[in-house]
């Protein structure tokens, strides 16, 4: 990999509720609103949907019980940018509620891996594609808690106006946590997503003790998570209300994109059912971590890579309603890096972060 700026992360220190509330003056209030009220502007029919008030009334519930501290910090940002807490609450859980008692089908979207053997040691990583707008609210947080572990802190690409790890990090002790969208037929109260990877990054130090905690707990339902450590133990986890799938490796590779495969969960894997790039996205992926001669110069190009005659590429410059790549990222579990683009990894110089 070329040599790389060195990258400064918004720094979140104290407890939940102030690490949320310290968003507000890194940012610029009105693209927060502006972004959130536009998805929530687009969808609000969907939210007047008796089934769907009653499902997010029960997750909140649920927050309140299982969820208290990533709660905590989503109520400090709600705050920070004055927004009802309820309304925020709605925000994040969109990709549930647009998909609730409907036909399930695939949406393009992040492009997700891990390998165990490179010779920086073990690497994850992920194209963050999502809507157009949210490219100026992206940001690299470094969290600090008190209440956490050995000093931990968490290092996480998200979005200004959405707790924790939104999308993706690492924590002090080398564990990464990824994340693709994956609609599904099996949803129900339980772990909301973005609050299951916060608090895995912020309470586990080991892809097997992050699994035993997964294992343990309900799910909300939708999506997949790659989670490695400096062990080179990867494992990629789709996650279902009733059940959840784990494919988990010692020595190998894993990488997921927005379907789910044949014998996962939620029983939505009938080829039909998945559109878009999702298939030739995750076939790309199988190609380059299939190849002997991985490096991490050849897993960079992988994420700036476009589609071609013989291959789709993972870096997308979707249309006004698309998806766009906002960032591509890959962390390294011993060195305890991240390898960043604040923009298309294809024309994006690449920065630097540590732990």
């Amino acid at each position: 990999m070329k040599d790389c700026g060195q990258g400064k992360a918004v720094s979140m220190i104290g407890g939940a509720y102030e690490r949320g509330l310290m968003q507000a003056s890194h940012a610029n209030h009105n693209e927060v609103l502006s972004a959130i009220n536009l998805r929530l502007d687009k969808n609000k029919e969907v939210f007047k949907d008796p089934v769907v008030r009653e499902y997010v009334t029960k997750q909140r519930e649920f927050a309140k019980k299982h969820c208290s501290e990533e709660l905590s910090e989503m109520n400090g940002v709600a705050d920070g940018f004055g927004v009802d807490p309820n309304r925020l609450f709605d925000f994040l859980h969109m990709g549930i509620v647009t998909n609730l008692d409907k036909e399930i089908v695939s949406e393009d979207g992040c492009s997700t891996w891990a390998v165990s053997c490179l010779s920086e040691g073990p690497a994850v990583g992920k194209n963050r594609d999502y809507s157009g707008e949210h490219a100026a609210l992206q940001a690299v947080f470094l969290h600090e808690d008190p209440d956490w572990p050995k000093q931990r802190r968490v290092l996480c690409v998200g979005s200004m106006g959405a707790p924790g790890a939104y999308s993706s990090g690492i924590n002090s002790e080398g564990l990464v946590v990824v994340d693709t969208h994956i609609p599904t037929s099996d949803y129900g109260s339980g772990w909301l997503r973005y609050f299951l990877m916060t608090r895995l990054l912020s309470h586990h130090t080991t892809v097997a003790s992050a699994l035993d905690f997964i294992k343990s707990v309900l799910h909300a339902g939708g999506g997949s998570l790659i989670i490695a450590d400096p062990s080179g133990r990867v494992a990629a986890i789709d996650l279902g209300h009733k059940s959840v799938s784990i494919v988990e490796r010692n020595n190998g590779w894993v990488a997921r994109t927005n379907h789910f495969e044949a014998g996962s969960v939620a029983n939505n894997n009938d080829d039909a059912r998945k559109t878009g790039n999702t298939l030739a996205r995750y076939n790309a992926l199988t190609a380059a971590l299939s190849q002997q001669d991985k490096s991490l110069q050849s897993l960079k190009a992988l994420i700036c890579s476009h589609t071609t005659d013989k291959a789709e590429g993972l870096c997308c410059h979707g249309g006004d309603d698309d998806s766009h790549t906002l960032s591509g990222a890959i962390f390294l579990c011993e060195s305890r890096k991240l390898y960043f683009t604040n923009g298309y990894p294809c024309n994006t110089d690449w920065q630097e972060f540590s732990v």
